[in-house]
């Protein structure tokens, strides 16, 4: 008697503590960060950009929406001390709970990055809610020009860029790698590189159609850090020797010229390839023999 009884106490006990909705957060309560950008003021402040899914804008899940209707995401702006202190400054003009556990890429100004990142990194590792698969970039200018353009294809542009560096067309990285790099001694550490693009779009339906120029982004290159601090850019051409010097794999398109039409291109789609290095020494010189090949289709 006295076993089933205590059993019964037990149950009851456990399902006093181990209620499922005591720490729930409505979606209605929260504001969903899609997108984050930091810059450096004038006067030496961090400037928070944030955009903003605006879930009365999209209907049938992520996929539909209202583009052209109304814009699928609010780009709103702080300035503090510190992210966080810019992040409070923020909450007071935010009706809803900023919320990051969906954010999904991090870009750095160019101003804020050659001035050093570790202060701003630091509060994205130290956060609960933030996530380490966020790709890290460095905008060619304001990181807040970045947020505020606009997508074709997706709903909001922190998607679209999201969707370009997982493609891996270029050199990509997320949060954990970059501060893996950036704890490690002796390595340079490097993130994309996105500019403004500008392009044009259809309004107006098929009877009234004229050009509107909108304002995109794109991947264009490799930001390469010393240590803390921006170094500099590498274009297209030299991003991609520089993933064939690390060994990682990249898709895209080599042109060369034709080997049986003089004054002919041909192009070839790569499929795979690996790097092989070979570091030389004589006396106090030392240079590298690199061994490339790859294999793709013409």
């Amino acid at each position: 008697m006295k076993k089933p009884l205590s059993c019964l106490l037990l149950l009851i006990f456990m399902a006093g503590i181990l209620s499922g909705c005591w720490s729930r957060r409505e979606l209605s309560e929260l504001a969903i960060v899609l997108g984050a950008g930091i810059d450096r003021t004038p006067d030496g402040q961090v400037m928070l950009t944030l955009q903003l899914a605006k879930p009365s804008t999209i209907t049938g899940g992520w996929g539909g929406g209202a583009r052209g209707i109304e814009p699928s995401a609010w780009v709103v702006s702080g300035t503090g001390k510190t992210v966080l202190d810019a992040q409070k400054r923020l909450a007071t003009r935010i009706s809803r709970s900023i919320y990051w556990a969906h954010s999904a890429i991090l870009v750095f100004g160019e101003e804020a990055a050659r001035h050093g990142i570790r202060r701003y990194i630091d509060f994205f590792l130290r956060s609960p809610y933030s996530r380490e698969t966020m790709w890290i970039m460095v905008a060619n200018g304001e990181a807040k020009d970045i947020l505020e353009t606009c997508s074709e294809m997706e709903n909001t542009s922190a998607q679209d860029i999201a969707n370009l560096a997982r493609s891996r067309t270029g050199y990509s990285v997320n949060l954990k790698d970059f501060t893996i790099m950036l704890a490690n001694q002796g390595t340079n550490p490097i993130a994309s590189r996105i500019d403004l693009i500008d392009y044009s779009i259809n309004s107006g339906g098929l009877a009234r159609a004229k050009s509107v120029m909108q304002k995109g982004a794109a991947l264009t290159g490799t930001a390469v850090f010393h240590d803390e601090t921006l170094a500099g850019f590498l274009d297209e051409s030299e991003t991609r020797g520089l993933l064939w010097l690390r060994g990682e794999t990249l898709k895209g398109v080599i042109s060369v010229s034709s080997l049986t039409e003089p004054g002919k291109e041909m192009s070839i789609n790569i499929i795979r390839g690996a790097t092989e290095v070979q570091p030389q020494y004589e006396g106090e010189s030392v240079w590298f023999d690199v061994k490339i090949v790859i294999e793709g289709d013409l």
